[in-house]
């Protein structure tokens, strides 16, 4: 996976909760972090998180190699989940109650503030200690919620599973990068923009000309193939895209309706 972007060195020693010399001082002595080989982390996005989480399905610590761990004995769950976040084999938090207070994000307790990709921390004794964690996927909203790790009570590769909301003890939430803004679709197109009244007219339906039309047809001007229009709104909508400069910013349903009745008389 790509790493799209990392933190200074000093923040790192902030996490790590010693200062940056003595960061320095262990890594000199081949004694620092093996995921921080240079002193700095990845921060990744919510999407690229989701999307390697996923590339590990069905990779477990069973049949060794796998990217988190070295170990075939080790409980992994929270060696997965930092791994996953933060890289190295293993990442950085290799114990449940870490994510309490691990730095570049937040620790909440409870259940009631959850967001894709949290990660969960599970108590199945009810003693306040965390005994699994698993990361956020949905809140089903019948009580369970849709889960993704490795090492969980039923089977140990990494995969989805379904967990009563009833033993969080807690959450932690990284401190995500951002992902580009995508470009605004409703921008005005330029005052240029062809003009689209030739495509098609309106043709009403009369016995002469002096009737009241019965309907009105749209009708192309270049195939002379009609569509009867099915109400004033969808007349008022073809009118709109027909005389539209590029100043008239359609909603997406609105236009939808407009493809139909051009698609009716191609």
């Amino acid at each position: 996976m790509t790493e799209p972007g990392f933190i200074s060195e000093a923040d790192a020693a902030t996490w790590l909760g010693m200062s940056k010399r003595q960061l320095a001082d262990l890594r000199r002595k081949g004694h620092g972090p093996a995921w921080m080989p240079s002193g700095r982390f990845a921060r990744y996005t919510v999407a690229s998180v989701a999307a390697y989480a996923l590339s590990l399905a069905g990779r477990t610590r069973d049949k060794l190699p796998v990217p988190w761990t070295a170990s075939a004995v080790t409980d992994d769950c929270a060696a997965f989940c930092s791994h996953v976040l933060w890289g190295g084999k293993p990442g950085p938090i290799i114990w449940v109650d870490g994510f309490k207070s691990a730095g570049d994000g937040t620790y909440a307790a409870g259940s009631g503030d959850l967001q894709p990709w949290d990660v969960l921390l599970f108590d199945w004794d009810a003693n306040g200690v965390g005994n699994h964690v698993e990361f956020m996927v949905a809140d089903l909203c019948n009580g369970y919620v849709r889960t993704f790790g490795a090492n969980g009570s039923d089977t140990r590769p990494a995969a989805y599973r379904v967990r009563p909301k009833c033993y969080i003890l807690g959450r932690f939430r990284r401190r995500w990068r951002l992902a580009p803004a995508p470009p605004d679709q409703t921008a005005t197109p330029p005052a240029t923009a062809l003009r689209r009244h030739r495509m098609y007219t309106f043709v009403p339906l009369v016995q002469k000309s002096s009737d009241k039309p019965k309907a009105i047809y749209v009708c192309r001007t270049i195939t002379g193939k009609t569509a009867p229009i099915q109400s004033l709104d969808h007349k008022e909508l073809l009118e709109r895209w027909r005389d539209n400069e590029g100043g008239d910013k359609m909603l997406a349903a609105e236009a939808a309706i407009v493809r139909t009745y051009l698609n009716r008389n191609k």
